[in-house]
């Protein structure tokens, strides 16, 4: 069976910048080039293991989301990027185009959105799919041909979640995933849980 891999960017963007935020990488303007090198490495280490006939990589697009709309409080406490993190992004999609990993992002959409449309169309065309993400949303799209690579903890380890995993896991399987985290809420996207 053909295989998609699709990566998160900011999530592996973000664990690349923390790897080395106590001795950080820097060019010789001084710049902090540590997202960058952990993204590159990170990215052809998937390309490796993975082997994916087609892979892409999930950016947020610009502006507010349908989520701001709803709820004006969506994501309101999260601080901001650092500024070293945020002059990083553009030489990560350019290094991504680089290496043939084409950048996919839609206006008012999250990495998310982009994330689950593709795995729903790899799916139905009879792709496996690998999404390489630490969004627990995203195990809700977790299916027979659709499986989530999960960071843990620190390094290089990666759990694959199957739908047996996910209930493992959560104590239900991928359907009722958006149940649980509607029921309990998300502190890191400022979403209150069921009282």
């Amino acid at each position: 069976m053909p295989r998609l891999v699709v990566l998160d960017a900011l999530g592996l963007a973000y664990r690349a910048y923390y790897a080395f935020i106590g001795r950080p990488l820097r060019n010789s303007r001084g710049e902090n080039t540590s997202a960058i090198f952990g993204f590159g490495n990170m990215a052809m280490r998937f390309r490796r293991e993975q082997k994916p006939d087609l892979w892409a990589l999930a950016w947020d697009g610009p502006g507010p989301t349908f989520r701001h709309e709803l709820y004006t409080e969506y994501k309101a406490h999260r601080p901001p990027m650092p500024d070293d993190l945020r002059s990083q992004l553009t030489p990560i999609e350019d290094l991504a185009r680089a290496i043939g990993l084409p950048v996919i992002e839609k206006p008012g959409m999250e990495a998310d959105d982009v994330m689950a449309t593709l795995a729903h169309q790899g799916a139905a065309a009879g792709y496996e799919v690998v999404l390489i993400t630490g969004d627990k949303d995203m195990l809700q799209v977790v299916g027979d041909h659709v499986r989530v690579l999960a960071p843990q903890g620190k390094g290089d380890d990666y759990l694959l979640m199957d739908p047996d995993a996910v209930r493992a896991k959560w104590a239900v399987g991928p359907e009722h995933i958006r149940d649980v985290l509607a029921l309990m809420g998300d502190s890191s996207d400022n979403i209150p849980g069921v009282p």
